[in-house]
């Protein structure tokens, strides 16, 4: 074979000759690399002479199984960390086996996470780890690193994330190891500027970067609210970079938390006054401790539907019952006018009189509240002397109540009526020389009775039209027959005023009438006893029997010419007679005796 040998003294021969080795090296000799990197073998073979030539691409490689890997012709490429052995194999032409070994250091990657903020801590795999964090990574494994979004110190201060130090803007990086690397997670700090004003609008609040200039303001400058009229009167800052002042825009710079508070004076209180009936003044802005009046008027408000609202007082944060209010402004003033509404209430005579005047039934009108509870009242009679006047009824909108008094709730106007009458006085008095009850008829239906001397008064109606009738009794006895001499009927019409009637009645003596026909009787009976011839006693008791029939019918005849006013029933006529005839009997029967014993002592005696 040709071959290229350099001898001792540095001098190179070529030639052909078949050469054979007897030893190989492998380099390099020990190498360190870390996992996931490559490493690239040579081998090399001597002979017995000193000659050497490369035999790379015709040994054959290995390393330990474990140590994992690959190789690619001579390059072998790491996967685990370790002290591995790698051995190199010749196979010479003649069929000897040349072997050399050399060592491998596979170290794993550091992966180290940092941040340039202090204390922050960082999420690797869903646990939380502080800064700074390093960390091995295998070739081939992955983790998940997050940084928080935002990392709060304290209240007033935060961090943002803005990115890692690989230029990625996301906070979540999936890491696989493989080499060394340094992460570093980069924030911006921020602190937070309050603006605070209890009236208007702020400009200004948020959160800033350090040494960033913000300009705060407040608007408007004037504010009123609740009552109270508030000027702005300036800043009252803290922190390092606040203002303080009475500007309402300022500059502030931000070199670590600041609160900047408006300030504000009252400049005045406003009073205010309402109300839903009249016109109010006085309503207005005043400065603390100036005077305010408060006046409403018109007092009263008449509507037409029969309503009207009555000023009452004023309430709210002062109270008055006068319509016209005056004091000290110290703070906002609210106040309301308290109406009381009240309706109409009329109540009415059904027609007008001059009697009702004389009553004082005449029409009333009067407001009264709503809701209001009423009781009316009125007289069942009111007697004027020569006249009265008596209550009907009540009408209140198509309903009648027949009570005097009734009780009723006032919830809209109302129109009531009262319906009466006029009565007048017909007096009756009855004259009469002897003591009598007589009887008297009004209306074809009132029955009174009146005694002699004395007077009954009895109310008609006014525009009655009838008659008054008293009735007269025909008999009082024997010897008084009662008569009158005038009317038993006084008629009335159209009854306007009071009226006295009277009765008067006479006494007439039927005895004086009876008298003769008594003594025409005895007569007769004389003639009739002297001059009749008589055979017996029984004879003589049948002609006074028809004798004292005859004179009944002449008494009945006398009786009535002498009877009052009317004749009544034959029956009752005959029966009455009948009796004061049998009365008038007892009168004549002892009269008789005297003839009668006369007689039989003239006469024969008689035969019973």
């Amino acid at each position: 074979m040709w071959f290229t040998a350099k001898d001792a003294s540095g001098n190179y021969a070529i030639g052909y000759r078949f050469i054979k080795a007897s030893s190989i090296t492998l380099s390099p000799h020990h190498s360190t690399i870390m996992a996931g990197e490559s490493v690239r073998y040579t081998a090399t073979a001597y002979s017995c002479y000193g000659l050497l030539w490369n035999i790379t691409n015709m040994v054959s490689l290995h390393i330990e199984p474990a140590a994992g890997g690959r190789w690619h012709q001579t390059t072998y490429y790491s996967q685990y960390a370790g002290q591995w052995n790698v051995m190199a194999e010749y196979w010479t032409p003649d069929g000897v086996l040349l072997t050399d070994n050399t060592t491998l250091e596979v170290i794993s990657p550091v992966c180290r996470l940092t941040s340039n903020v202090t204390d922050l801590y960082l999420i690797v795999n869903g646990s939380k780890v502080d800064v700074p964090y390093e960390m091995s990574l295998k070739p081939g494994e992955t983790i998940t690193v997050e940084a928080p979004r935002e990392y709060y110190p304290n209240s007033r201060e935060r961090f943002i994330f803005l990115k890692w130090s690989n230029g990625s803007t996301h906070n979540t990086l999936q890491i696989t190891g493989g080499k060394c690397f340094s992460l570093t997670a980069l924030y911006t700090h921020e602190y937070q500027v309050l603006v605070l004003s209890k009236y208007g609008s702020t400009k200004g609040t948020g959160w800033y970067p350090e040494d960033a200039e913000v300009e705060i303001s407040v608007a408007p400058l004037v504010v009123e609210t609740k009552g109270c009229r508030y000027v702005f009167r300036g800043w009252r800052g803290t922190g390092l970079g606040s203002y303080t002042g009475s500007s309402d825009t300022a500059i502030v710079q931000v070199e670590g938390p600041i609160t900047q508070i408006a300030t504000w004076d009252i400049d005045s209180y406003f009073v205010n006054a309402t109300s839903p009936w009249g016109e109010v003044s006085g309503v207005g802005w005043y400065p603390p401790g100036s005077i305010a009046t408060i006046s409403i008027n018109p007092l009263e408000i008449t509507l037409p539907n029969s309503t009207r609202w009555f000023f009452i007082r004023w309430e709210g944060d002062l109270e008055s019952n006068s319509s016209h209010l005056t004091f000290e402004v110290v703070k906002p003033v609210t106040l309301r006018a308290l109406w009381r509404q009240e309706y109409l209430l009329i109540v009415s005579p059904t027609r007008e009189s001059a009697i009702f005047s004389e009553a004082s039934l005449t029409e009333d009108r009067r407001w009264l509240p709503k809701g209001e509870t009423i009781v009316l009242k009125t007289r069942k009679v009111t007697d004027l002397g020569v006249a009265r006047v008596v209550f009907d009824r009540w009408i209140v909108e198509n309903t009648y109540y027949d009570s005097p008094e009734i009780t009723l709730r006032l919830d809209r106007p109302l129109v009531m009526y009262i319906e009466a009458h006029v009565e007048y006085p017909v007096r009756i008095t009855v004259k009469s020389p002897i003591a009598i009850q007589l009887p008297v008829i009004i209306h074809n239906q009132t029955h009174l009775s009146v005694s002699s001397g004395e007077s009954v008064t009895y109310w008609l109606r006014e525009g009655y039209t009838g008659g008054v009738e008293a009735v007269l009794p025909q008999y009082l006895g024997l010897g008084d027959v009662l008569y009158s001499p005038g009317n038993s009927f006084y008629p009335i019409v159209d009854l306007s005023s009071e009226k006295h009637i009277i009765f008067q009645l006479s006494i007439c003596n039927p005895a004086r009438d009876v008298f003769p026909i008594l003594l025409l009787t005895a007569v007769a009976l004389y003639l009739l006893i002297r001059f009749t011839p008589l055979k017996n006693f029984n004879s003589l008791i049948l002609s006074l029997i028809i004798f004292t029939l005859l004179l009944f019918l002449l008494f009945l005849l006398v009786n009535w010419r002498i009877s009052l006013y009317q004749i009544p029933s034959s029956y009752v006529f005959l029966a009455d007679n009948l009796w004061i005839y049998l009365d008038s009997l007892t009168v004549l029967v002892p009269s008789l005796i005297p003839f009668l014993l006369k007689y039989k002592e003239r006469r024969s005696p008689i035969k019973f």
